[in-house]
């Protein structure tokens, strides 16, 4: 947790020096959040991007998605694929990796399997 606190702190002073931060940043930013199996950072993270007209990409969604599978928490993961689905991005594998892993973590086979569909 303690280097979560950091980097957020860190990213927080962009702003103070008048930097703006890009897609590696907010990405970079995530996948941090998504390590430390925190969902809502890397949602709110995600959000923050858009909010920031910086158009989110696979791996940004992919980070989301594997936040949520890290915390086994299927449906949020399966939510995340849509809307990259929605934005024209295309799941990769990594994605699809996270969407089992969410679903092996919750016993969830039903959804593993239509995710194997």
């Amino acid at each position: 947790h303690h280097d979560v606190r950091r980097a957020e702190r860190l990213f927080g002073q962009l702003e103070e020096y008048d930097l703006e931060p890009n897609d590696v940043l907010f990405n970079l930013m995530m996948d941090i959040y998504a390590r430390d199996r925190n969902l809502p950072g890397a949602e709110a993270t995600l959000r923050d991007m858009q909010r920031a007209r910086i158009s989110p990409d696979t791996g940004s969604y992919g980070t989301t998605v594997k936040a949520a599978a890290r915390t086994g928490d299927v449906w949020r993961a399966e939510a995340w694929t849509l809307r990259m689905v929605e934005a024209t991005c295309r799941p990769d594998r990594r994605t699809y990796g996270a969407l089992l892993s969410a679903c092996s973590k919750a016993g969830d086979i039903a959804a593993a399997d239509g995710v194997l569909a």
